[in-house]
C-alpha cells in the first residue's frame, strides 16, 4: 500500500491549495485524493475539537491509517505521492504521529506574512460561517478561550507563531528533509517555486503546469445560484461527507475550488490592530529568521492583508 513521500504541513491561507492543484499536474506526481485528510492531528485519536462547527470537520476527517493509505491506492509505481495538511504545522502530535509513521518522509512548508495570514483567515471564516465574532479585534481577544477549548476552524493569531510551530520539525526532521517557501514567491514568481519544488521532489524539474487559476481566493462564488446552494448545503454536505466515496469528495472538491470568484472589498486592518500583532510576533520572527537562515524584516512592517 502507498503512503505519502511528501506532505505540505502548512501554512493555512497561505497558498496550499494552489500548490495542491499545480502538484497534481505534474505526471511523475499523485495527490492525495483529498487536500486534507487531517490524519495526523489524531491518528486513530478522538480529536478534542470544541468550536460551534467542528463537529463538521470531525465527520470528515479520514480516522484510520488504512482508509489514510487507500488516499494513495491509485497511484502508479513510478509516481510519488503527498499530501496536504495545512494544520499539521501547528500541532506537536502531528509531528510525532508523522515522524513514527513516515521518518523519511519529505516536509514542504509555504508562509504567509503571520498579520496578513491571520486576517486573511478571519475573513474567509467569518464569510463562511464558521466565525461568530464580528470583528477581527473580538476574535483575537477571544482565542486564548478557544485554545483551551480545543477549536479547531477559529484560531488566528496562534497560527502565526512560525518559529514555535516549525521548531519542533526541525528537532525531529533534518534540514535535507524541510524545504521553507515564502507565499511573497508564490505570488511574484509561481513558476519559479513550483520548478524548485519539483526539484526538492526529485520530479522532472522542467513540466509547466497550468497557473492560470489562483485557487481559494477571497470572495464569494460569482454564480449567485451556485453560491447559495453552496453556503445552504453546509450542514448536510458535512453530514453526507462520510458516505460519499472518497474520490468523489476530491472531486468536489476540486471542481468547487475551481469556480469562478467574485472578489470581495476588504477592509483595512486597524493600525493599531497590525502594530499590536508585529509586536507580539516580532520575536518570533526574528527566531524563524535565523531558523531558516532567510532574512525576514521585512515581516515587521505593517502591511495591507487581502
Amino acid at each position: 500500500m502507498n503512503v505519502p513521500d511528501f506532505i505540505i504541513i502548512g501554512a493555512p491561507k497561505g497558498g496550499t491549495t494552489s500548490l495542491y492543484h499545480y502538484l497534481r499536474q505534474h505526471p511523475q506526481i499523485y495527490m492525495s485524493v483529498l487536500k486534507d485528510s487531517h490524519f495526523f492531528l489524531h491518528d486513530g485519536a478522538t480529536p478534542r475539537m470544541g468550536g460551534p462547527s467542528d463537529k463538521d470537520r470531525k465527520r470528515e476527517m479520514i480516522k484510520t491509517w488504512a482508509a489514510y493509505q487507500k488516499q494513495f491506492q491509485a497511484a502508479g509505481p513510478d509516481q510519488v505521492c503527498g499530501e496536504i495538511g495545512v494544520r499539521y504545522l501547528d500541532s506537536p502530535a502531528a509531528c510525532r504521529a508523522i515522524k513514527q509513521r513516515l521518518p523519511e518522509v519529505k516536509l514542504i512548508v509555504i508562509l504567509r506574512h503571520p498579520v496578513e495570514r491571520a486576517y486573511s483567515h478571519y475573513r474567509m471564516y467569518r464569510r463562511n460561517g464558521s466565525e461568530p465574532c464580528e470583528t477581527f479585534e473580538e476574535a483575537l481577544a477571544d482565542e486564548p478561550r478557544r485554545l483551551q477549548e480545543g477549536w479547531f476552524r477559529a484560531l488566528r493569531q496562534n497560527l502565526g507563531y512560525y518559529h514555535h510551530h516549525l521548531k519542533p520539525y526541525f528537532e525531529n526532521f533534518s534540514r535535507e528533509q524541510i524545504r521553507v517557501f515564502l507565499f511573497d514567491e508564490l505570488e511574484a514568481d509561481p513558476a519559479g517555486l513550483m520548478r524548485d519544488l519539483f526539484g526538492f521532489l526529485g520530479v522532472d524539474p522542467g513540466f509547466r503546469p497550468d497557473m492560470m487559476t489562483r485557487f481559494n481566493r477571497a470572495g464569494e462564488i460569482a454564480n449567485p445560484m451556485l453560491r447559495w446552494a453552496w453556503s445552504a448545503s453546509r450542514g448536510l454536505r458535512s453530514r453526507a461527507t462520510p458516505m460519499v466515496p472518497v474520490r468523489m469528495r476530491g472531486r468536489l472538491v476540486a471542481w468547487m475550488a475551481g469556480r469562478p470568484v467574485k472578489p470581495h472589498t476588504t477592509p483595512p486592518l486597524a493600525e493599531q490592530t497590525q502594530h499590536t500583532l508585529l509586536e507580539a510576533y516580532r520575536d518570533d520572527i526574528q527566531q524563524l529568521s535565523e531558523l531558516l537562515g532567510r532574512d525576514l524584516s521585512h515581516w515587521l512592517n505593517p502591511v495591507a492583508p487581502s
